[in-house]
């Protein structure tokens, strides 16, 4: 999370870390409060924002759910 775009726009960080930040989650709802504050509405942002939120959740849903099966079978 410490490469996050939280501070800074992603076009001004190093190159490995837009990589990095291409596959880290919490990009996504930063670029949308980000273009929220400063430029206003944009139309793809919170679908991306969503998805990643999304797939997000359902893993750490899942892993903690599967390791209880186990735990108790």
């Amino acid at each position: 999370m410490v490469t996050a775009t939280a501070f800074v726009p992603e076009s001004l960080v190093p190159r490995w870390i837009q990589i990095f930040n291409d596959w880290n989650p919490i990009t996504y709802p930063f670029e949308v409060i980000r273009s929220l504050v400063i430029t206003g509405y944009d139309r793809d942002a919170p679908g991306k924002a969503l998805l990643a939120i999304g797939i997000m959740g359902l893993g750490l849903q899942a892993a903690p759910l599967r390791a209880f099966r186990r735990l108790t079978r």
